[in-house]
């Protein structure tokens, strides 16, 4: 019970930073407050679900491997592919339920598929642009 206690707070916890950090950095970009939630509210719950996801990962990678580097080396890649997966699925649905397309990413024509979004990524398209603006 006490396990599920703390995942239910780690969710939470999890899924309010997330909307934080999103919020900031939607706002920095946009330069104006831009509430990044698919919920009403302060709460990203896809950030949560990782998080929990990656504690369960942990517990179950760590009864079959004892060695501390293959501990850690198979649990990042685990991690990575299970949230991979989580964000997959969650864009995919939010698409045919919800209508709402969850992309972020510059030219819709060179994505092959418009579901995963990459958070605050760099491309040199936008390094372009800046350097484009500063000679202004």
């Amino acid at each position: 019970m006490n396990k599920c206690v703390d995942l239910l707070l780690l969710f939470v916890i999890y899924s309010f930073l997330g909307w934080v950090l999103e919020t900031i950095h939607a706002s920095i970009r946009d330069k104006k407050l831009v509430n990044r939630g698919f919920l009403a509210g302060c709460f990203c719950p896809i950030y949560g679900f990782g998080a929990v996801l990656t504690v369960l990962i942990f517990d179950l990678i760590n009864i079959y491997i004892k060695n501390y580097t293959t501990f850690m080396v198979v649990s990042v890649i685990a991690t990575i592919v299970i949230v991979t997966l989580l964000e997959y699925i969650t864009g995919y649905l939010l698409e045919k339920i919800a209508t709402k397309e969850n992309i972020e990413l510059g030219d819709k024509n060179s994505r092959k598929n418009k579901s995963v979004k990459t958070r605050f990524y760099i491309s040199q398209h936008d390094l372009n642009k800046e350097e484009d603006n500063s000679k202004i």
